[in-house]
């Protein structure tokens, strides 16, 4: 581990310290919104590689996960699976990537939309992730709803409740959903996730 580098030195003493506790690490959150990263998608590359490299420095084991991703600001700029795209050619691109896994083992989304979403663009990840000669990667749900309204919403600050209503002036709220709308999307995406090969569900 360098000890000029500050990353490397944290991501191996929080592997070192629980390890035979924690083995799958995800790696930030949302690279591929700028709301969550500022950096280019050069810098996120080298800050997972660095971190696979620190991770499994500390144990042989550990499971990288790329950042869970929000998908839709790049494909609503740049088309279907624009970031994924763009980072698996970074990734290939490094001539030490292939015997070090291409520095991750498993890609997470986070999905909040139609629950359809989930199983369309499950499988155009699996065909970006062959385009790329990238294989044996897992793809997990670990951030999935439909925010519901008309449930109370406990602020714990004043301990008192406020409601989102479905709809003004008879307009649904854009995005929300009843709680029996909730629940059936919740059961409808994690059936999509599996139908579409996802290995795990949040």
């Amino acid at each position: 581990i360098n000890p000029g580098n500050p990353w490397a030195r944290f991501v191996y003493a929080a592997v070192t310290r629980y390890h035979g506790q924690i083995q799958n690490w995800e790696i930030w959150n949302e690279p591929d919104n700028n709301g969550f990263w500022v950096g280019s998608l050069t810098d996120y590359t080298r800050l997972l590689k660095v971190a696979y490299l620190a991770a499994h420095a500390a144990d042989v084991n550990a499971r990288i996960l790329v950042g869970g991703m929000m998908y839709w600001q790049w494909a609503n700029a740049y088309g279907e699976q624009a970031w994924l795209n763009q980072f698996l050619a970074q990734v290939t691109a490094d001539p030490s990537a292939p015997t070090n896994g291409f520095y991750f083992d498993v890609i997470p989304w986070h999905f909040y939309g139609r629950s359809y979403d989930v199983y369309s663009h499950a499988l155009s990840a699996q065909s970006a992730l062959a385009s790329w000669g990238v294989t044996g990667k897992e793809l997990w749900l670990n951030e999935t709803n439909a925010p519901a309204c008309d449930d109370p919403i406990l602020n714990l600050t004043s301990d008192t409740t406020s409601t989102v209503a479905c709809s003004v002036n008879g307009i649904p709220s854009p995005g929300y959903a009843n709680i029996a709308e909730q629940a059936a999307f919740s059961i409808q995406t994690t059936a999509y996730a599996f139908v579409a090969g996802m290995n795990r569900v949040f």
